[in-house]
């Protein structure tokens, strides 16, 4: 769960420094910029969703464990 913890804001963090990078840019490179930012955001945001998604595979698996006890 400590680890969901900080690829959440790992995830918070590289969007606002993303986002503050772009925003001082020259307006020709701003698109080119954001595409590849959106693309680094995107990345880590599936990193993030696959971990939650197996703590809830486990937590899942520990029910039935738990019950029988």
């Amino acid at each position: 769960m400590e680890h969901v913890r900080e690829m959440q804001e790992k995830l918070a963090r590289l969007h606002f420094d993303l986002y503050g990078e772009v925003d001082e840019m020259p307006e020709d490179q701003k698109k080119v910029a954001s595409d590849s930012n959106l693309d680094k955001l995107l990345l880590n945001l599936e990193e993030l969703s696959s971990s939650i998604q197996k703590l809830n595979l486990a937590d899942i698996q520990d029910v039935p464990k738990a019950s029988n006890i």
